[in-house]
């Protein structure tokens, strides 16, 4: 947490060597926790210090060597600042290397809070995210600073003897988020439109004049069947005559067909079978 980010949310910055990009220091646990509350109600997300469990595994990057680096303290270096590259200050973050997950000055420049109490680890081999003791007297804080030698800032160091409102020019902190990473258990329900029967279109009752028309496009044998005949051919007449008005276009063309004696009918060309 620079000194600027930490002002930005606080209105205030106690640090003892100033700069706005270098670690905010003279921090309390008690102090970086209310940071924590105060960030967390201002972006309604959930922000808080990382467990000591937390804070080594991102410190480690996936290794399981001295510094997340490797063994080789000849590259400390490289990657931190310590006793003998610091001047006995902290600097400006980001200006070293990252271990393997992009994480920088997670070795040196300022010790950082942990959210565990202090207590000696147990004899459990494997433990799956481990939030330590339930009380305590002191807090965790990991990572070593600029003041101390190679030794001291290793992953696996741990400092037991701070208590919750010390401060120090060496004590930071950087956060944590909570992600709710758990599957939807929800399925969506999918609405769809009630469907209805379709009712069939009323047709008007045909005119006269109509009646007559179409009489005259009909065979002799068609006519003296009477109703049965001619409430369809009407029907499909009166249905052609809707369409042609609405699109105006041409009436329906027409067929000659030859009738069994010689004769010849005109009928419409939707009346023909094909």
């Amino acid at each position: 947490m620079t000194q600027q980010q930490y002002e930005q949310v606080t209105g205030n910055n106690p640090s003892h060597s100033k700069g706005a990009n270098k670690p905010v220091e003279q921090v309390s646990w008690n102090e970086a926790v209310e940071f924590c509350r105060k960030l967390s109600e201002q972006e309604g997300a959930e922000y808080r210090l990382p467990t000591e469990a937390e804070w080594e595994y991102a410190c480690r990057g996936g290794t399981t060597t001295a510094y997340s680096f490797g063994d080789n303290a000849s590259q400390l270096g490289e990657y931190a600042w310590y006793s003998e590259n610091s001047d006995s200050t902290t600097h400006a973050v980001g200006q070293k290397l990252p271990n393997a997950w992009g994480l920088y000055d997670m070795h040196g420049n300022v010790w950082e809070w942990c959210r565990d109490w202090y207590a000696d680890y147990g004899k459990e081999r494997v433990l799956i995210d481990p939030t330590g003791p339930a009380s305590g007297n002191t807090r965790v804080l990991r990572g070593g600073s600029f003041r101390f030698p190679p030794v001291i800032v290793r992953s696996a160091v741990r400092a037991t003897t701070a208590q919750p409102d010390d401060r120090g020019n060496d004590h930071g902190f950087r956060l944590a988020r909570t992600y709710d990473l758990s599957p939807e258990t929800t399925v969506p329900t999918v609405v769809r439109p009630e469907t209805r029967p379709s009712t069939p279109p009323k047709v008007s009752p045909a005119k006269p004049e109509l009646v007559a028309a179409v009489k005259e496009l009909m065979t002799p044998a068609q006519v003296e069947l009477g109703g049965p005949v001619v409430r369809p051919f009407l029907a499909l007449s009166f249905y052609l005559r809707r369409r042609e008005i609405r699109a105006k276009t041409r009436p329906p063309p027409r067929r000659v067909a030859e009738n069994g004696s010689g004769t010849t009918t005109v009928v419409p060309l939707m009346m023909i079978s094909s």
